[in-house]
């Protein structure tokens, strides 16, 4: 490779970097309280209460998101009685005219104890369908 390669390999990468996150994650604390949130997840959530409509959120998570976070909620709470952790996942897929976006919540637990369990909630555009499986 010559130098002029290497260059333009290095400035090529360098452009990636910048450019914004393709997926948005978001980190709550079981009382759903955000931790963290990068810039694609704030994009994403206003594109979910576009999508979906509802300006009853006032600030709130779009429904879709809400339902997710119960299911796993829920999910987590069932781990934790019978010591089951291997599903605690939740995920749907929310129709878009653009794209549809894939919507993921996985609860993190803790095991100093539940309430200081996370969820992890993902959300990116898609083309696969959901499996219903």
């Amino acid at each position: 490779m010559t130098q002029a390669q290497q260059g333009e390999s290095l400035r090529m990468s360098r452009d990636k970097s910048k450019q914004p996150a393709n997926a948005g994650i978001v980190v709550l604390s079981l009382n759903r309280k955000v931790l963290y949130a990068n810039k694609a997840a704030h994009d994403f959530l206003m594109r979910l209460n576009r999508i979906e409509n509802d300006p009853s959120t006032n600030g709130a998570f779009p429904r879709s998101v809400d339902n997710l976070l119960s299911e796993v909620l829920r999910l987590l709470r069932a781990a934790v009685l019978n010591c089951d952790w291997k599903h605690l996942e939740a995920k749907g897929l929310v129709a878009d005219a653009d794209q549809p976006l894939l919507v993921q919540a996985f609860a993190i637990p803790d095991r100093l104890g539940i309430q200081r369990s996370r969820i992890v909630l993902t959300i990116q555009e898609t083309t696969q369908r959901l499996d219903c499986h």
